[in-house]
């Protein structure tokens, strides 16, 4: 899947779009978190929202208004769980679209939130839905811990792609390219932009 992308100014993009997908949907979910029973914590209103969503969100943006994909049309829905319920049957029917690629990113992942982002990305996955976990814990642990933690490897096994570091505009692009048209499992360090297969 690397050999198909092109370095311009230090970044990777693709050169045209991709054969055979004429939209590209990309998923940007900030999990909650369970509480001491099981249930998943969601507030009736948010009183404070995620930045790292607003923040992602806005990259996404950028990715698209400067046409990384060329003309493919990107479509990006942002879901925040501590004030919302995740849809994820109607998700899964979105996988189901023809010609549209889907991406669902799990984002801002604290380590009291893991549990939860991890049992939504296996039922995605189970679906065959690329999907890519980052946040406080993937970064914490990889930093701390290296790619082998039990964590890191799990996620690894169900082929969730890992990312760790902040983004920034140099690395905004990695995360989505990096699961365009590939479930293998890639830990994505955007403090080097380097994509390592595992």
């Amino acid at each position: 899947m690397l050999d198909k992308l092109t370095s311009v100014g230090g970044l990777s993009v693709y050169p045209s779009k991709p054969s055979g997908i004429e939209k590209f949907r990309i998923v940007l979910i900030k999990p909650s978190k369970y509480d001491d029973d099981g249930y998943v914590i969601r507030f009736w209103k948010g009183v404070l929202p995620s930045n790292t969503l607003n923040v992602l969100h806005g990259l996404t943006l950028d990715v698209k208004a400067r046409g990384v994909f060329g003309d493919l049309p990107i479509e990006i829905v942002t879901f925040d769980e501590t004030a919302e319920k995740v849809p994820l049957k109607k998700i899964i029917r979105w996988s189901r679209e023809p010609r549209t690629k889907l991406l669902v990113c799990l984002v801002g992942v604290q380590t009291n939130q893991f549990p939860r982002a991890f049992d939504m990305a296996k039922i995605l996955r189970a679906e065959g839905i690329a999907v890519i976990i980052g946040g406080f814990h993937t970064s914490g642990t990889i930093n701390m811990l290296g790619e082998q933690e039990p964590d890191i490897q799990e996620l690894v096994r169900e082929s969730i792609c890992v990312v760790s570091g902040k983004s920034k505009a140099n690395g905004s692009i990695s995360w989505p390219i990096s699961c365009m048209g590939s479930f293998n499992p890639f830990i994505v360090s955007l403090k080097t932009c380097k994509i390592s297969s595992t």
